[in-house]
């Protein structure tokens, strides 16, 4: 028999603070400042709550040389490419800690997958945050 829950989808789009709207489809590289409108689904974790199920997409802007650089040759570039996922990982646990219990349990990595930014498909409005798009100050991240 299927889940008859109700799937609720939550996307979480992070980069770091600038003078962009925060609604805006352009933000600064998570990684280098750069502006840009590209972005990585990096994780989706799954809450089960009654007859739901919520889906938190947490989609992290990065630029497309961020993005080859991270992501190719990842022999050479392990170790960046994991600080920089532990970044993107003590950020989402300092902004979401309602989510711990969930990302330790239920959550899988999806840094290698692409989100298009075509549509923000927001089916819920949490009253924890207001908006769906939150910034990360560049003093906070150093790699």
């Amino acid at each position: 028999m299927g889940d008859n829950r109700r799937k609720i989808i939550k996307e979480i789009y992070i980069y770091r603070e600038s003078h962009l709207p925060t609604d805006g489809w352009i933000q600064k590289c998570f990684h280098c400042d750069t502006l840009t409108s590209k972005n990585i689904l990096f994780k989706t974790i799954t809450q089960y709550k009654g007859c739901y199920v919520k889906y938190w997409e947490f989609n992290i802007h990065l630029c497309f040389s961020c993005k080859r650089y991270l992501y190719s040759n990842k022999g050479e570039n392990i170790k960046k490419f994991l600080k920089f996922s532990q970044k993107c990982n003590d950020y989402i646990v300092k902004e979401y800690p309602f989510l711990r219990n969930e990302a330790n349990n239920d959550s899988h990595n999806d840094s290698h997958n692409d989100s298009h930014n075509d549509s923000h498909n927001d089916s819920y409005n949490d009253s924890h945050n207001e908006s769906n798009t939150y910034s990360y100050d560049e003093s906070d991240i150093t790699l």
